[in-house]
């Protein structure tokens, strides 16, 4: 597996089209949704993170994370972190261990850029990030994107609490 990072303003328009369709195998919105999702959400500094294997000339992208600078706000103090979103891995190669490497990639990224990471996600997916080495977030009240939010928000190998968490963006 090669791992990649590319900043998204760098972002080919043929990696992009691979990037939508992994994602579409598992959130089905169609591959022009993807395309229009990532233009409208992703900053020029943010990065993807893709698990590429080449055979020949072909290129074929199993695993893919978006890493996304966000603001965050936890009890008032201002915490720079890096938003973990996007998450998947190739339908034929889920429960194969890829979905832990590329998230151990991910954390690699994170910490060289000395960040906390976040990441939110609806609760079948907790046990699979907590192996991973993610904490849930305790907290009373959460605002994404100035949108109130009230699913899970995980903090990468950091135990917190909180009674107000405000991100300022969706990722």
């Amino acid at each position: 597996m090669n791992w990649k990072i590319v900043k998204h303003g760098d972002l080919s328009m043929t990696e992009g089209l691979r990037i939508a369709y992994l994602k579409d195998q598992h959130w089905p919105y169609g591959l022009e949704s993807q395309i229009l999702w990532m233009r409208d959400n992703i900053e020029a500094d943010d990065v993807h993170l893709m698990g590429e294997k080449q055979d020949g000339e072909k290129i074929d992208l199993l695993a893919y994370i978006t890493l996304t600078n966000v603001k965050t706000l936890i009890d008032e103090r201002q915490i720079n972190c890096i938003g973990v979103g996007g998450v998947c891995v190739d339908k034929s190669k889920q429960r194969s261990g890829l979905g832990k490497l590329l998230l151990r990639e991910a954390e690699r990224y994170i910490i060289s850029q000395e960040k906390t990471g976040i990441l939110l996600c609806k609760d079948p997916l907790v046990p699979f990030y907590e192996k991973c080495g993610w904490k849930l977030l305790k907290y009373q009240t959460a605002k994404v994107a100035e949108n109130n939010y009230d699913h899970n928000i995980m903090l990468l190998d950091k135990e917190c609490c909180c009674s107000k968490i405000i991100i300022d963006k969706n990722f």
